[in-house]
This record gives C-alpha cells, structure tokens and sequence, in this order.
C-alpha cells in the first residue's frame, strides 16, 4: 500500500546499539586533547549564551586541568554540536561523523535522577572509559550552582577523572563517616570518608542550630552518625593541603588528585586515604585516584622528561550544527563468494533481503540513499535518491534485484571509493555521510580497503560493515571502528534483518523505533507456527510485522490477531478483521517478503500471529517493530562489549535500560552470542557484583568465557520485564561532591544558599520494569573477535579462567554490645570462571591494620580458617549470584600492654575465590570494621546542658500542678460525677419532676452543638464515648454493621430556662446513622420538637445523670 511510506520511517539513537558503551574519537597528542565532542540535546531551547557558557566552562577546565595533571594534559581542540533545529546563528555544518549518540559530553535537559547536578555514567571496572558525562543549562548558565558544587572548571575535571580515566568518587552517601584507625577515634567519634585526611572542618546538625556533633549524637544501631550530622570543611584550608579534586573539588586550595604513599612525587599531606570506605577503595583495590590516572593508555608511556610548559592552554572551538539531511550509501557485494549459502539460500538473497528492510523501513523519511555494487570493480546502481514517497522507496528497492553474486572477483576499496564519490555528488562535502558495506569479507582485487581508509578518515564519513558468514578482513574492522561506526557479524538472514532494523541511522530523533521480536522457522505445505508480540505502554506507534521466506514467490497465509480479537491478514476478508485488516500489507515476491502496518496506534497488549503454509516456502523469519507511543518515554536499550578486540581473559558485556532517564530496575536481560560453532545465552545482572560495579543503575552486564574458536563473536541483547525487585532505590552514577557551606574562621557555620544537603534529583528514581506489564526489546550489540586460548571442547585443556572478584564484601558487627556474638561477612559468590559456574571454595585473610596489604600481599596476613566460623562453609561456595553470609566467631583479638583487650579495635578483611584447577581470584575489596569489644561509653551531658535539663523539668513540674487544680475546679463547677450512658432500646421514658439535673459537658474534636430555644449558646456532645450501664461497667460499642436502632435519650438542663430541665433525644442509627435531637420537656410535662436533624456526628451517646 502507498500509505506505508508515511509511517514506516524512523529509528532513532536512543534505541541503538553501539559497538562500545565509550565510543570517541578523542586523544591526546603532545598534552592537547583532541577530538572532544560536547553536544546539545534538541530539546534545549536555542540560547547563543549557553554556547558562550560552555566556551567559559571548558577554557576554564582546560587551565586546571593542566594543573590537576602536574602539566600533563589540556582541552587543546572541542567540537561543539548543535541540535539541527538551531538555526539562528549561522555556524557550519559538521565536518566529520559527529553525533549526539557519539559525543563524549551532553547538555540536556535536566532529569528525574540528578536534577542539574553533573554526573558521568560509568559501566566498566577501574580504569575503563565512561559512557558520556551529563551537564544540565541550568547548571551552566545559573552561577547558583558555583555555590553547591566549586568552580565549573574543577568540575569538569572531576567529571573528566570519571569519564577518560575510569577514577571514582572519595566520598560516599552511603557510608559519609567511618572510624580512623587511631586509638584517639574513640575519643571524638567517626571521621568524613575523604581524601586526603588532612582535609580540616566540622560535624554538624543540620536539623538543630546547626550544632557540632558529637558521640551523644552517635546511633548505637549503627555506631556512626545519623544522617542529620554533615561534614562542613573550614573556608580556609591548611596551605600544604591540595588534594583531592576527587572528594572536595569546590574548595579553593584543592586543585590535584590523591597519591598513593609509596609515590615518590607524593607530598605526605596528600596522601590517599586507603581506609575511607568510598568506592574508589572499593573497585580500585585501595590504589590512589592518581594511581589509575597515571597508568591510563593517555600516561602510560609518560616520564617526566616529557614535561613541557604550554604558553597557553585555551581550547580551539569549532561549533557546527547537523546536516539538514541524512545521506547513507549501500556498499553491496556482488562477487563470486557471494554465491555461497547464507542459511538456506545465498549470500547474495541475503544480502537483497535485508537491503530491502533498510530501504523500505529503516531508512528515515526524507534522507538520501545511493546504492553501489563492485565485484571485480565497482559500478553504481542508484545516485542519492529522496525517500519521500512510497514509490520512491519501492523503486529504489527494486534497483538491487539485479545482484546475483556473479561479478567475478572482490574489490571493496573500489566499491568504498565510490561510495565516496556518490556522498560527494552535486557539490556536496562527503562530511556526515553513512557507508554501509555488506560484504563476505574477502578481498582480492586493488585497491584494497587499507589504502582507501585514510580518505574515509579524512573526510569525516562513518563506515558500518556487516559481515556475512566470514569476517577476515581486519583492515576493513579497523576502517570501521576508526571512522566510529560499528562491526556486525551475521551468518543468517534472519541475522541481516535485526541489524538492519537496528542499525544507527537517526540522530537523536523523538520517533524511536525499537525492534521488540525476532523468530526464525521453517514452514512447509500443511505446517503451522504461532507467536506472540508485546505492545507495550510506551510504543505502539507505525508498528511493522515483517515476514520473509526461502521458496517459492508467494508466502503463506498469514493471521495477525491483536489484542481485542480482530484480525490482519493477506488472505480472504471477514467481518473479524480490524479495519483495513486485509488492506494494509505490501508484498514484493521478488525479494520474498510481506509486510503489514498496523495503522494509528497499535492496542496495548499481546498480538498473535498464525502462519499455514499453503506450499513449502521452507525457513522464514519474522520481524516486528514499533516507535515511541509519544504519551510516556519509552523503554530504551543501549548496549555493547568491553573490548572489541579480545586476546585474553573474558570479554564483557553490557546493556544499560532506562524509561527515559530513570534507570529500569529488575528487567530480565540475556545476550545471545553467536561464534565459530557456538550459540549462547548468557543472563545479565545488574547486583553490584562480578563485572557489573554499581547495583541498581540500570546498567547490566555479564562475564563471557565459553569460547569455541577463534574469530568473530556477534553479540544481540533481549530485554523482557522480570519480577518486581522488591525496592526501586537506584545507586547513584559518579557525580560531584556538593558543598552544604563551610565553617568561617571565626568558627560559624556558613550554610550553601541551596541548602546545606543537596536538593537536586532523587536516589528513588528507579522505575520497576514490571510496571509497563510484558515488553521486549531486541538489540544487536555489535560483535567482538577473540584471539587467545581455547579450551572448551577440550576436555584434556587446562582451566585458565579464575573466579571473579568479589567486588561488594561487607562486614557488620552482630551485637554492637557483644563481640562474642561475632562478625557477619556478606557478599556475592563469583563462579568457577569469573562469575558463571561455582568456585571451589574461599581463602580468607584478616589483619588489624595496614589494610591496603591485604591486597598487595594477600598471604601474608591472618588466615581465618573454617573454626573461626559460626556460619557459612569455605569449601562449598553456593553458585554464581548467590548470596553468601559467614559469621565469624573466633577472632585473636589484639590486646593492650596488660592483656586485655583494645576497647575499639579496627578490622578487615579480603577474600579469595580459588576453582578446581588451582585458580585464584584477584583479592576482594577490603570492608573494614571498628569493633568494639565495649559499647560506647557515651560523656554525660554538658555543664549547660544541665542547666537546661533542670530549667526544662522545672517548667513541666508546674504545667503538671496547673493541670491538676485546673481540672478540679472544673470538676466541681460540673457538681455531678459523669452520669450512665443508657445505650439500649427502650422508649423515651415519661417525663418526672426533676429540678436538679444537670448537663455534663464532654469535650469531643469533632463536636457538634445542641442550642436551647432561646439560642443561648452550644452544648459540645462527644463523637464517639465508652457505653457504661449503671454500675458504670462498660458495654460493648455497637459495630458499624449493627442492624439496631438505640434511643438515647438525655436529661438536662439548658441554659435559657433557669433549672427547667429538658429532655433530648436521639436515636442513632447503623454505621454513619443520623442522629435527631427530637425536642425538649419541661418539668409541666410540655414537649417541644426541635424539628432539627444533626448529620455530623456518627455513634453520638447521649448521657443522662438521673435515668
């Protein structure tokens, strides 16, 4: 149908897949940074100040930078990328394959997570690259924000430490203060998680005047101070106190990074602080920030020979904005090998197939597509053509039925030269362009991609290659990663059609386009299959089923049944089809597909699809796809491998999930990997441990070990919904430290205008991703070669994978006021082989001091042995994931001069996993632990204090005395105890002589009023009482369900009549029953109505003192 072209248009980056979480282009050369890209996210308003912000911001980093680095390092050359829809000033178009997918710094809108703080996401283990760093307007534009995090320039640095060195923070929200290892610690309490510890300030209360926090403010569940205790530093440092930018960055005097002891550059004032339990200590096995940072790919090779003095060290900016429109060109394979089988048919159907999906779906509305073949040499098939139309979609389809693997030989540096040359048509600058190269590999005509690569480089076109069934050709894999596209492996057509469906064509778009199923299967004449497709909340929109087959030129009946039982089809009509059921599929015989469009807004829910095959059409695949609903954001999926190049140990892989911004937390992730003889599939977690470093962050990941061979590993994630996790608490990405004020030297406290705790973002900002009912995203994640040992179908070869590292060890004192009742140990089994499989068993070791040598010479501390403990077995770990918990019980605790015990003694503690094969694990992250082998003997409160305690008792002492002569004069005055509650069905009684009844008043917070005839004023009835008989003994209160109507009648006298007693009456009905004041009666027997209906009150008892 003609419609089709109107909405089957877009896929946008947000969904895409990327061959490394950390795609950039930047290095560093002679100390300059280049190749820096900041983009702005298209929903920023246009602001020609915000540009001018960033210059400011990154000229300032640049500067102290270069100090930070000890002259090392500055911003030499920064893109700055602007959204396309920024048309206002003028600036040029890109110049090389910038894109707001690929840059390595964002300004965007700020979110549900970090509000306007800046913030870098990282996935990797200490030293690998981030994924991008996060900058809000506000943040850049607003000088508030110098206020709550220091000089923008010493942030982007902090921010940069994260993002290129793989570094992380030296403080922690989690565990803000622990207890120095000291013997004074027990004297003045717990100290700020810092470095360098000789940062100086105070411990206040920020709920109480700000009052300095002391060992009485101490939670004895915890030993530490509560929440309400902040760290503020003093305004004016120590001068021989300079770092670390990684922990306190707004102070003036901190300009550079913390150093290991042991470094001979090091100043003993700045030395790291190995004990603060921050999560540089954690992943970072103790080592300095500086540590890391110098032995980076950017340092490694560096002495300090090279240390040369810049004259200046101000970026050179080049601010560009987006081509308007997109250009791809096809780069197709039509050699000989093209021939050979790809499944069941031939490389070359494949090929057409999946160039097919790209054309008519993938490819956005209005962009350019060319097409060039080559074989022995190159021809073009089409130039640019417009896809704007459904005709103009079809007809450039139908240019590539031609190819038939029979072009003879295999030049792809011919086919790429043109491909070049059609970019470069009408005048235009190749810059910004697309290859897309679908080839078999191998090469064996000139010129040859090595010497064409340096012209794709220099002209700025981004390369992708697909691989079909062999993936020899490395020259064409670096081509491809060097330009920043990315390497796909496919041995199927069912392969070619997810890449295709997915491949990274849209920049930064609102219409995302996500693949959310994939099925592969053979039908032959009388077979049947059947699926199901999720539409989730957040899609619905243009969503596409694509089904494609091997034989024959027609494909079978199809039935798609969506949610509310109506029907598509491209076979016979009838009253069960959806609107235009049979009139919304577009068939092309030629490249054996069909494809039908669900028009509007797809139904929330599960679709089915029946297939009945009519002839045998052998195997097929089916395909469906669908974009962004527009009323919520959508569930997004990027993913990647650590490395693409692996030659030792195991390769990494990872999805980071969101719903928007918020992290999407308890989703049930796999990756399926496809190698040499291998498909598996592997889960990926996201619990804090094993290659995933930060639980509940959205970012998932998973140690691969199971290689089959040697060559290319192509790598698709699955994401479904999985069961709720029981907490959407997400764990923060690394950020910079705010500042809550300081302490002036006059010693006030000077709190940050903001606020002295940060009100920017929510650590609850994980979303349940059972909350969108059953979803799916498919995503390819590129694909990775592997060149090392390979021994799994070698059952003589030996074990050469370790266990994981236990990254997430924790230690707790059982009973703060009893050491004897032990010390619980809790962490995350790794496997046999990092973290798939189960470990043999555990070695661990224990010290009282000098921590960091548990990880630098593991055997030679303290063995802790099976007796030490309670709980828990050493030689039988539970399987990769599980959760172990130890109680150690048995400790040689040191002892003072006399032989007793250290009241607080400090304690940690490492952990080695070891396997079958003689195998060790990397030593754990050391958890360190203040004992103590006595509670806390909290000081007596202060001289002052006292006097305040006493005044304070003295106050209540008389309100107390107030109280009681008040209530008994109020109690004579009444002249009556509180008469009986008559709570019973009765008629009203007669009327009698009684001039000496009196009202009792009953105080009620929800009163309602009864006035006398001459208006003299309310009497106050209570709402609800306890029913007393006459000997005053309770009887129960009727329940809300009670079907009986009491009669409560009350006599009483009512000012207006002198001591003329009255009679009320009311009855109470069920539940919220009205009450009705029925009238008076005098002592001469008159009654007078009311005519009044009280609908306030519910259960009201009325009290008679003489009834």
């Amino acid at each position: 149908m003609q419609q089709l072209w109107l909405l089957v248009i877009f896929w946008a980056m947000l969904g895409s897949s990327r061959a490394s979480l950390s795609n950039t282009d930047v290095s560093i050369s002679k100390s300059g940074y280049t190749g820096l890209v900041i983009a702005i996210h298209p929903e920023v308003t246009e602001d020609e100040q915000l540009i001018d912000a960033i210059k400011k911001t990154w000229t300032d980093a640049s500067n102290d930078l270069y100090i930070a680095t000890g002259n090392r390092a500055y911003f030499k050359e920064i893109t700055i990328l602007l959204p396309k829809t920024w048309k206002g000033y003028g600036y040029g178009n890109v110049k090389g394959n910038e894109n707001y997918d690929r840059a390595d710094v964002v300004v965007a809108p700020p979110d549900k997570s970090y509000g306007n703080e800046p913030y870098t996401i990282q996935y990797g283990e200490c030293g690998s690259m981030g994924i991008r760093t996060h900058y809000t307007p506000n943040y850049l534009l607003n000088n508030g924000y110098v206020e709550s995090y220091g000089p923008r320039g010493k942030v982007v640095v902090h921010e940069w430490a994260h993002y290129r060195w793989g570094v992380f923070d030296e403080t922690s929200d989690d565990n803000p203060f622990y207890w120095e290892n000291t013997p004074q610690a027990a004297d003045y309490g717990p100290s700020p998680t810092t470095c360098t510890k000789g940062i100086t300030g105070s411990i206040r209360n920020v709920q109480s005047g700000y009052q300095e926090c002391t060992l009485r403010d101490i939670d004895q569940r915890t030993n530490s101070y509560p929440s309400y205790c902040v760290f503020f530093p003093d305004s004016t440092q120590p001068d021989y106190i300079n770092s670390s930018v990684m922990a306190y960055q707004y102070l003036d005097n901190i300009i550079t990074f913390c150093r290991d002891e042991d470094d001979i550059d090091a100043n003993v004032n700045n030395i790291h602080n190995v004990d603060a339990p921050n999560s540089q200590n954690r992943l970072c096995s103790m080592r300095s920030t500086w540590s890391v940072i110098e032995s980076s790919p950017d340092f490694l090779s560096w002495n300090t020979g090279d240390l040369t003095s810049i004259n200046q060290t101000i970026p050179v900016f080049d601010v560009v904005i987006p081509r308007s429109d997109q250009r791809f060109v096809l780069v197709l394979d039509d050699s000989g090998s093209m021939d050979d089988s790809c499944g069941s048919v031939s490389r070359s159907d494949c090929l057409k197939t999946a160039a097919y999906q790209f054309i008519t779906v993938t490819a956005p509305n209005d962009s350019y597509v060319g097409i060039v073949g080559f074989g022995t040499t190159e021809f073009i098939i089409a130039s640019l053509t417009k896809l704007n139309t459904f005709e103009s979609r079809q007809q450039l389809a139908n240019s590539i039925t031609g190819l038939d693997g029979n072009s003879g030989g295999t030049c792809i540096g011919c086919g790429i030269e043109t491909g070049i040359s059609v970019l470069e048509q009408y005048g235009q600058p190749a810059a910004g362009g697309q290859l897309i190269v679908i080839t078999d590999g191998d090469e064996n005509q000139q010129p040859y991609v090595y010497e064409v690569s340096n012209e794709v480089l220099q002209k700025g076109i981004t390369t992708n290659t697909i691989f079909i069934a062999t993936d020899s050709n490395q020259d064409l894999k670096d081509l491809t990663e060097e330009s920043g596209g990315l390497n796909y492996f496919a041995k199927t057509q069912s392969d070619l059609l997810e890449i295709f469906s997915q491949i990274d064509v849209e920049e930064n778009s609102n219409d995302d386009r996500f693949q959310i199923h994939s099925a592969s299967f053979v039908i032959n004449s009388g077979s049947t299959f059947n699926s199901s497709v999720d539409i989730d909340l957040t899609i619905g929109l243009d969503t596409i089923f694509t089904f494609t087959w091997s034989f024959d030129a027609y494909p079978p009946n199809i039935e798609i049944e969506s949610p509310s039982g109506c029907y598509y089809s491209n076979y016979l009509l009838d009253e069960s089809y959806c609107a235009g059921g049979n009139d919304s599929y577009t068939l092309s015989g030629a490249f054996k597909t069909i494809q039908f469009l669900i028009p509007g807004l797809a139904e929330v829910g599960k679709w089915i699809y029946y297939i009945n095959g009519t002839s045998d059409v052998g195997p097929m695949t089916s395909l469906a796809t669908s974009s962004s609903s527009g009323d919520m954001q959508p569930i997004l999926v990027e993913s990647g491998v650590g490395n693409t190049q692996v030659d030792s140990g195991a390769a990494t892989v990872y999805a980071k999930i969101t719903q928007g911004y918020n992290p999407l937390l308890g989703a049930a992730v796999t990756a399926t990997i496809v190698g040499p003889g291998l498909i598996s599939v592997i889960d990926l977690y996201d619990n804090g441990a094993g290659s995933d470093i930060r639980q509940n962050d959205g970012i998932y990941s998973r140690y691969f070990t199971e290689f089959t061979g040697t060559g290319r590993y192509s790598v698709s994630i699955n994401v479904v919904n999985g069961p709720p996790i029981g907490q959407s608490t997400s764990e923060v990405a690394s950020r910079a430290n705010y500042s809550p004020g300081y302490i002036s030297e006059d010693g006030k406290v000077v709190v940050n205008p903001n606020g002295a705790m940060s009100q920017e973002g929510s650590v609850n900002s994980g979303v349940q991703a059972n909350a969108f009912g059953d979803f799916t995203r498919i995503v390819p994640s590129g694909s990775f070669d592997y060149s090392g040992t390979v021994n799994v179908n070698d059952m003589n070869a030996p074990d050469i994978y370790p266990p994981g590292k236990i990254i997430d060890a924790r230690l707790r004192q059982k009973d703060l006021t009893d050491i004897k009742k032990g010390i619980v140990l809790v962490f995350t089994a790794p496997g046999d082989d990092y973290d798939s499989g189960t470990a043999s068993g555990y070695e661990l070791r224990y010290s009282f001091g000098n921590f960091s040598n548990l990880i630098r010479n593991f055997n030679d501390n303290i063995p802790l042995n099976q007796s030490g403990l309670t709980s828990g077995n050493l030689t039988q770990p539970l399987p990769a994931g599980g959760v172990e918990q130890f109680l150690i019980t048995n400790l040689d605790l040191p002892t003072d001069g006399d032989g007793d015990p250290i009241p607080l003694t400090y304690f940690g503690l490492a952990i080695v996993a070891y396997d079958e094969a003689g195998n060790y694990a990397e030593p754990s992250n050391v958890p360190v632990l203040n004992i103590f082998i006595e509670p806390i003997v909290f000081p007596p409160p202060e001289e002052q204090d006292i006097w305040w305690i006493i005044l304070i008792s003295i106050l209540l002492f008389v309100a107390i005395v107030a109280a009681v002569v008040y209530l008994w004069f109020w109690m004579r005055r009444a002249n009556k105890k509180p008469g009986q509650n008559i709570n019973r069905q009765q008629p009203t009684p007669a009327p009698r002589e009684n001039n000496n009844i009196n009202f009792v008043h009953y105080p009620s917070s929800d009163p309602y009023e009864l006035a006398s005839e001459a208006d003299q004023g309310p009497r106050t009835l209570p709402r609800e009482s306890t029913y007393f008989d006459g000997s005053e003994r309770p009887l129960p209160i009727p329940r809300r369900d009670d079907t009986t109507v009491y009669q409560n009648t009350h006599i009483g006298q009512i000012g207006g009549y002198g001591s003329e007693p009255t009679v009320h009456t009311q009855t109470s009905y069920p539940g919220y029953g009205q009450n009705y004041a029925t009238g008076w009666q005098r002592s001469d027997g008159f009654i007078k109505p009311s005519g009044q209906q009280n609908t306030r009150a519910r259960n009201t008892n009325i009290y008679d003192s003489n009834i």
